[in-house]
């Protein structure tokens, strides 16, 4: 009955499905369309790319690093440059992973050259003059000598005066402190051979070591978006779903301007990311149209807030779950270094802040819990949208 009534709810408000998503669109031109604010930051990575230079994108998780360098890359593309995005492969390694997308965005021009670069050093005998994404990758995993494949392929696109451009994304999830060094010291060779860099990270945790490298990786740090600027990017992900699209103008209906402005209000008050904010109004479209409402006004959110809180809690809470809450409400509802007693009753006896912090890396990924930086320290609180009350905040 509920997925009657969504579907009816969607098709009445002329939606084809709930548009909000945590990650970046696939498509790119839905990610252009999408992407909202941020434009003195894309300019200026835009300004920062030339000459090879290596930069240090850091923000709070969800904060928006991964749709701005995918931006910043396309903007490269537009004016003649080579541009791949990777995300880190901690199995391969850093530099792996840069050849592999370097090499396939490559062989689209200059196959026979990859290939003889890829194979130079092995047994492969293989004289096709074409290589799919399948051959190249495996190349890239038997390739002897990783950087100089990459030297290779980098100088195929310097002879033609050509601008490369590299994001590697992903930095922060699986890497330990001892990969740090390595990644730094390749990004400074990739530098050196002519390739810009881009390496989206937090300036605490696992990438923290790129902060102290500022001769390589210039700093460029991410603030959360304005009040305004989440209003336009509500209008600009439902014209994603719309039926009719409405490019020129911001159509927020459902929502009505006034909650759009509330629930704007409440994330930009207390700072919080344009993921979180996507996140609320997912469930709240989805709330609506399972209760076939006309709209999502102010009243709405007033009276329908507590429940879809509590519905998001009881469809994402394992026990576990709940019984690290519970451990981390009994320190004042907060997990930082110092609350030894919350992060032995989690992580063991002598468990230490970032063990405890993959632990909860999947509270963090599903938005039960926010992490900051303080006083210099890493700490962890409840998302403060799950409260009932939240959107009472002005």
């Amino acid at each position: 009955m509920a997925d009657d009534n969504r579907t009816r709810s969607f098709s009445r408000w002329g939606l084809r499905h709930n548009p909000f998503i945590s990650l970046p669109p696939l498509k790119e031109e839905d990610r252009q369309h999408v992407f909202t604010g941020r434009q003195e930051e894309v300019n200026k990575l835009v300004g920062l790319m030339t000459p090879p230079r290596g930069v240090f994108l850091f923000g709070l998780f969800g904060i928006g690093k991964s749709i701005l360098a995918l931006e910043t890359l396309r903007r490269l593309a537009e004016q003649g440059a080579i541009t791949a995005y990777a995300k880190y492969d901690r199995e391969i390694g850093f530099s792996r992973s840069v050849l592999k997308k370097l090499a396939v965005v490559t062989a689209h021009m200059h196959p026979v050259r990859v290939r003889e670069i890829l194979t130079k050093g092995t047994k492969q005998t293989s004289k096709d003059s074409q290589m799919d994404q399948k051959h190249i990758e495996e190349a890239v995993y038997s390739t002897p000598s990783v950087m100089s494949a990459v030297e290779g392929i980098l100088e195929l696109h310097k002879t033609a005066g050509t601008l490369v451009a590299v994001v590697v994304d992903d930095l922060d999830k699986g890497t330990d402190i001892g990969d740090i060094n390595e990644i730094i010291q390749d990004t400074r060779q990739l530098i050196e051979l002519g390739c810009s860099v881009i390496l989206p990270g937090h300036s605490f945790g696992p990438t923290a070591g790129f902060s102290s490298s500022a001769d390589i990786l210039y700093p460029l740090p991410l603030k959360p978006l304005s009040e305004r600027e989440l209003v336009q990017m509500m209008g600009k992900y439902l014209d994603l779903a719309h039926v009719q699209n409405f490019h020129n103008e911001v159509i927020t209906h459902p929502f009505t301007s006034a909650a759009a402005e509330l629930i704007a209000n409440g994330i930009a008050g207390v700072q919080l990311t344009p993921r979180i904010f996507n996140f609320a109004c997912q469930l709240l479209l989805d709330q609506a149209a399972d209760e076939d409402a006309e709209h999502i006004d102010e009243q709405f959110l007033a009276e329908k807030w507590g429940v879809v809180a509590e519905r998001f809690l009881m469809k994402t809470l394992r026990e576990e779950d709940k019984r690290y809450l519970e451990a981390i409400y009994k320190d004042g509802g907060e997990l930082s270094e110092d609350t030894r007693d919350s992060i032995r009753e989690i992580g063991g006896p002598f468990a230490e802040y970032a063990q405890v912090r993959n632990t909860l890396a999947k509270l963090i990924q599903e938005n039960v819990l926010i992490e900051k930086v303080k006083d210099g320290k890493r700490r962890m609180t409840r998302n403060p949208i799950i409260d009932k009350d939240f959107f009472f905040y002005r």
